[in-house]
């Protein structure tokens, strides 16, 4: 474990502490405006106010990693009210987060990072400037919160920010992924990336895995390949379901299936060499999924189609050579193209292939 990934790992234990002994309770909010379906009013928003002030203050105050986590955790108590509306929720994520932005340019870590929990578990888009400042934040845990509550924002269709926010988020994370080397903090932005709904996102994304892959065939595979696993599995999902409503794109699922045969190769190149015991559960979880995603990706473009050849069969009985032999059927060798190029997939053996490093 790097140095980072150590201070990472402590700083996220530190922010979610659970204070001791609460302050003295302040003003809740009335539960009929939890429950409002409807603008709201002045009125309303200081009424708000009177219950957010106080806690944001305290967090921002930092007096104690206690007195932070009390604050944040009475910050996020109203969205957790039974019959919140939506409404109530994105009124009240604009309240605090307004409040709250100040606490990205103070000292303490621990205070920039808690106050992205909050904003995060708001969930409501109205934190995507919040998140967009602290990707480049000095701190990893920091840049963590930040990606994961981009991530958050964008995994709800229903609370989704606006296409203006989601293209100035996307391009945050395009350029923070370029320089982040946190492994967590990767697969944040891999989560955030692909639950953008705009085309060029996810265009984009499917461009940077394939990219990767090239990456990982040179320096060889290692625990940052969640970050790339948790994105095929994500538009994975989406395309699924776009699939099932004849939504999805066809160079879309072509590209899935490209870039998911090419970290294919990349784990078939790591079992030839004999994987390291703390790949082995990534390994398992990668073929599995791409086992997944080529078979949908060929009876997409066929709906009579069979399953291809098995590839986690062999590999969970530690048949290496059958499931080696798997792999170069699915994507093929020089000049034998594989089921992927003569299936109606028909995805140019040269655009399969890994380069060699």
């Amino acid at each position: 474990m790097t140095h980072s990934s150590r201070v990472l790992q402590l700083t996220l234990v530190l922010s979610v502490l659970i204070p001791a002994a609460l302050a003295p309770a302040q003003q809740r909010i009335p539960n009929e405006l939890i429950t409002q379906a409807g603008a709201f009013n002045t009125a309303a928003e200081e009424r708000i106010g009177q219950w957010v002030n106080p806690w944001t203050k305290q967090l921002i105050a930092g007096e104690s990693p206690a007195r932070i986590a009390e604050a944040r955790e009475k910050l996020q108590e109203p969205t957790r009210q039974p019959g919140i509306t939506a409404e109530f929720r994105r009124f009240y994520s604009q309240v605090v987060e307004k409040a709250l932005m100040p606490a990205l340019g103070g000292d303490s870590a621990l205070v920039r990072q808690n106050a992205l929990i909050v904003s995060a578990h708001l969930a409501s888009g109205y934190g995507i400037q919040m998140f967009i400042k602290a990707l480049n934040d000095a701190h990893p845990a920091v840049r963590y919160w930040a990606a994961k509550g981009a991530a958050m924002a964008t995994a709800d269709e229903n609370l989704l920010p606006t296409q203006v926010q989601q293209k100035t988020l996307l391009d945050a994370l395009s350029a923070a992924m370029e320089k982040e080397s946190i492994g967590p903090v990767v697969e944040q932005m891999y989560l955030a990336l692909s639950g953008l709904r705009l085309p060029d996102a996810r265009d984009q994304l499917l461009r940077g895995l394939e990219l990767r892959a090239g990456a990982y065939a040179k320096q060889g595979l290692n625990v940052q390949v969640r970050g790339e696993l948790a994105a095929i599995r994500r538009i994975y999902k989406v395309l699924l379901v776009e699939s099932v409503r004849d939504q999805a794109q066809p160079g879309q699922v072509r590209q899935l299936v490209k870039s998911a045969a090419k970290y294919l190769q990349v784990t078939q190149r790591a079992v030839g060499q004999g994987v390291d015991p703390s790949l082995q559960p990534i390994v398992m979880e990668m073929v599995e999924l791409i086992e997944q995603v080529l078979n949908w990706g060929v009876k997409h473009f066929n709906a009579g189609a069979g399953n291809g050849p098995a590839l986690m069969a062999p590999l969970r009985s530690g048949d290496t050579a059958t499931f080696q032999l798997h792999v170069n059927d699915w994507v093929g060798v020089t000049d034998q193209p594989g089921l992927l190029t003569t299936s109606r997939l028909a995805i140019p053996q040269k655009e399969l292939l890994l380069t060699q490093p």
